[in-house]
């Protein structure tokens, strides 16, 4: 291997491990400086180890690892280690951080500001989102809810993904609440509506943070895609993704074959499902990525 070739090595796995720390220690911040001190609950894995922290003293960490562990196995059996490897090291990552800062918080080393608990709703929600959006911006996911809807998404083929992951949160933020109601001498009727409220917006702020981080809002990507196993490529995608799907006939020109090329946009927050059902179906693609702004029609923005 020439010397040249081992510095870009060195230099992308240090690229790669500095992501992971920074998106794992921002993570731990949101929970352990601002979620859990002002008992706010997300939705997915983390909202249900930040209720059982906040009920029990469970380490939250340690909860959001032990609830992916099926997850993740029923995922491996589905798509196999390459598809899932890089979500393995999110949640491990992420888990033993958010431990760690835990444990620095209580013995008083980083301190824990007292704010009011909206804006450390706030705050929780956007440290989160930042989190996973540098994270998911290098093809690493957390698991938890998001890898659940899409393997869900196989077997319930009228909602999207973005629609059942909405669901599932929507469960675990609803019934957290009631748990901390029956549970919580002093809760009212009126706290619980508040702490669904707080969690509603800690989760759209979350969404906006992910996606800012990501590429900005207003921006998807243009997949071009050549494959042999065209046709089964097309129907992953729409089923994982609930995305129209383009067909462009093609010439190869040092060959002289015909192909049959994909085309299809989808939100940058959805690349890591898109790249995972192409690698999935035919892991010899070849897949070109453009930025697409300004999209508009069903799914993406209205036509004005």
């Amino acid at each position: 291997m020439s010397e040249k070739l081992k510095n870009i090595n060195v230099k992308a796995i240090t690229g790669e491990v500095l992501y992971i720390i920074l998106g794992s220690v921002l993570y731990g911040l949101a929970i352990d400086m601002f979620l859990t001190p002002s008992g706010t609950v997300m939705g997915g894995a983390t909202g249900i180890a930040t209720l059982l922290n906040i009920l029990f003293d469970l380490p939250t960490g340690t909860v959001i690892l032990i609830i992916n562990i099926p997850i993740l196995l029923v995922a491996w059996k589905i798509y196999g280690i390459g598809m899932i490897s890089h979500t393995i090291i999110a949640v491990a990552a992420t888990s033993v951080t958010t431990d760690l800062l835990d444990l620095l918080f209580s013995a008083g080393i980083l301190p824990v500001p007292e704010i009011d608990p909206l804006f450390s709703a706030i705050c929780g929600g956007a440290l989160l989102g930042a989190a996973a959006g540098l994270l998911l911006s290098r093809g690493y996911t957390t698991g938890g809810s998001d890898l659940t809807s899409v393997m869900l998404k196989r077997k319930i083929k009228r909602l999207s993904t973005g629609n059942i992951i909405f669901i599932l949160d929507l469960i675990i933020i609803g019934g957290s609440a009631i748990v901390r109601f029956i549970f919580t001498e002093d809760a009212t009727f009126a706290t619980l509506i508040t702490g669904v409220l707080y969690s509603i917006v800690a989760v759209y702020v979350y969404s906006f943070a992910l996606d800012t981080v990501v590429g900005g809002t207003k921006t998807s990507k243009m997949a071009i895609i050549v494959s042999d196993k065209y046709d089964d490529v097309a129907d992953g995608i729409f089923q994982d993704l609930a995305r129209g799907v383009t067909i462009l006939h093609g010439l190869g020109w040092y060959s002289g074959q015909e192909k049959n090329v994909i085309m299809c946009v989808v939100k940058r927050g959805e690349l890591f499902i898109l790249k995972s059902t192409v690698m999935r179906t035919d892991d010899k693609a070849f897949m070109i990525l453009l930025d697409a702004k300004d999209v508009l029609g069903h799914g993406f923005g209205q036509i004005e």
